[in-house]
């Protein structure tokens, strides 16, 4: 081979080795402990994450706790995590606590969809309800509309089938405990930022309000949708006016009942829809470190989300994903 042929061969391979290189520096091994804290409804899908992660990066070890939302502000305000994981947005107060300590607020990063779903016992034939009949439920406050308390199954019976639970069937209400972001959540938009009533039941986990609700057919509960199974029956929801104390919604200002699926998620139709979140510290102007930054771009890839919507959650629209993977560059 003349002098004229080698010369475009070697220069071809010295681009190869530099490509080669460049791809090996983009891949190279991320090593470190992710911790994380806060919301037990994120918690099977955070461990799912960290599962397949790790898979790809066998040196990075991760501690996880979820004992409820209400744990992550303070653990991120301390320093005692690297993410903040919540089923609900960080509070006023919350976040104006991390401010004053730092100079700046959390970055707050959507990564799925989910919607708080209401739900029976099989045997209880009723099939739909309304806000201002379930704020008469839980709240001593009935800030959503209702004129009296709502204590038994035969006060439903205009919400969708006769119950068949007429005289004194007493409605159990079971719900999360006070440390839930889907607590607050539920708390806020279904008692219309109320006060629950004393008897009703709290389970620290979704799971177990849904076994609870299972196993009595004169139960109702609210958990988060991925933790829904075949042991219930969901009602659809129908939304009322935001009204004064007391007052009671006409038939105009109630909407039409809707169940919760992907679609009215998204939609915002299903009165219960909300989003989940995990919480960063990051100093504005400064990069995200690298290895909590590439498991944040995990979560928002495609593979990210295909596990959201494996495990019951609802993954966010291209358009979303392009926001938030900009929060964490």
């Amino acid at each position: 081979m003349n002098r004229a042929r080698r010369v475009p061969t070697m220069l071809a391979a010295l681009l190869g080795l530099v490509a080669v290189s460049q791809a090996l520096a983009s891949t190279h091994e991320l090593s470190g402990t992710l911790t994380s804290a806060g919301s037990d409804s994120l918690g099977a899908l955070l461990w799912r994450w960290s599962e397949a992660f790790g898979s790809a990066h066998p040196s990075v070890r991760f501690q996880m706790q979820a004992l409820g939302s209400a744990t992550a502000p303070a653990a991120l305000l301390e320093g005692a995590t690297d993410f903040g994981v919540m089923s609900r947005v960080m509070s006023s107060h919350e976040e104006q606590a991390f401010t004053d300590r730092y100079g700046y607020p959390p970055t707050r990063i959507k990564v799925a969809l989910d919607a708080i779903v209401i739900f029976v016992n099989p045997d209880n034939p009723l099939t739909q309800i309304r806000i201002d009949q379930l704020d008469a439920i839980y709240s001593v406050t009935r800030r959503c509309g209702a004129d009296r308390p709502i204590g038994f199954w035969n006060a439903l019976s205009d919400s969708g089938g006769s119950t068949e639970r007429s005289g004194h069937h007493a409605i159990l209400a079971i719900g999360r405990n006070a440390a839930s972001g889907t607590h607050e959540h539920f708390r806020i938009d279904a008692l219309c930022n109320g006060r629950f009533r004393d008897d009703v039941v709290e389970w620290p986990g979704n799971g177990a309000v849904v076994d609870a609700v299972a196993e009595n057919p004169d139960a109702i509960g609210y958990a988060a949708m991925a933790f829904v199974n075949g042991r219930v029956r969901t009602l659809a929801l129908a939304a009322t006016a935001r009204q004064t104390a007391n007052a009671v919604p006409d038939s105009a200002s109630i909407e039409q009942p809707v169940s919760a699926t992907p679609e009215t998620v998204r939609s915002g139709q299903y009165p219960l829809a909300r989003a989940m979140y995990v919480y960063l510290n990051h100093a504005p102007q400064r990069k995200v470190a690298e290895l909590p930054r590439a498991f944040i771009e995990f979560i928002l890839s495609s593979e990210g989300q295909t596990i959201v919507a494996h495990e019951g959650f609802i993954p966010l629209a291209a358009s979303d994903l392009s926001t938030e993977r900009a929060r964490v560059q």
